[in-house]
């Protein structure tokens, strides 16, 4: 067996000092690449936060009144479901444009006067009456001064002919529900229009 010098013994403690000065600093370079990394993910995380303030400020009022609409569709395929079953034409008719509260009624014709009418039950689109008054319904007239045509407060369906508004030339073709914000300044791209597209009232969105 070679003997074990004194010298060899100090460059083998040298040599592994080395190596744990090395690991030592990879150890350190790797935290310092993760901290850079995390760094520049937070960064790039507020700055698409921030930038999306604007955007989510611009558009959110328009997607509450995309929801209400959808609410909408829900309450009016339900009174063509009623209409049915009752046999008898129903329609549902705003009464309070700026809270979105409604009043499903019937008759024997969509034409009949409205003191023919019979009430059969009331709602609103919007249960929270803070979130309601910032959306209203559009009526015919507001909807010209704002260059949309042919809207109404009211949807009427006949199970024998279908959608009144449909089967009329000229009638009323959708609801239109808009930010409450957006009338005093005349904006009209954030309104939402529900539409009955054909005499069964299949309904579309615009």
């Amino acid at each position: 067996m070679a003997p074990i010098h004194e010298s060899d013994v100090a460059e083998k403690r040298w040599h592994d000092a080395e190596w744990r000065n090395f690991e030592l600093w990879e150890k350190i370079e790797l935290r310092i690449r993760r901290a850079r990394f995390f760094w520049i993910l937070g960064t790039a995380v507020l700055f698409l936060f921030f930038a999306s303030i604007p955007i989510l400020m611009d558009r959110g009022p328009r997607w509450k009144a995309m929801g209400a609409s959808r609410l909408l569709a829900q309450e009016l395929n339900r009174l063509k479901l009623e209409a049915i079953e009752s046999g008898r034409p129903t329609r549902l008719r705003f009464f309070d444009q700026v809270g979105l509260q409604f009043r499903v009624e019937e008759a024997s014709l969509c034409s009949d006067s409205e003191d023919a009418w019979r009430l059969k039950r009331e709602g609103s689109l919007l249960s929270s009456v803070k979130e309601s008054e910032r959306l209203r319904v559009l009526s015919s007239e507001v909807g010209l001064q704002l260059g949309v045509p042919g809207l109404g407060l009211s949807f009427c369906y006949d199970p024998l002919q279908g959608a009144d508004s449909v089967s009329k030339p000229g009638g009323l073709s959708g609801i239109g529900i808009m930010p409450s914000v957006d009338l005093e300044s005349g904006r009209a791209d954030r309104i939402v229009i529900l539409l009955a597209s054909d005499q069964v009232g299949e309904l579309a969105f615009e």
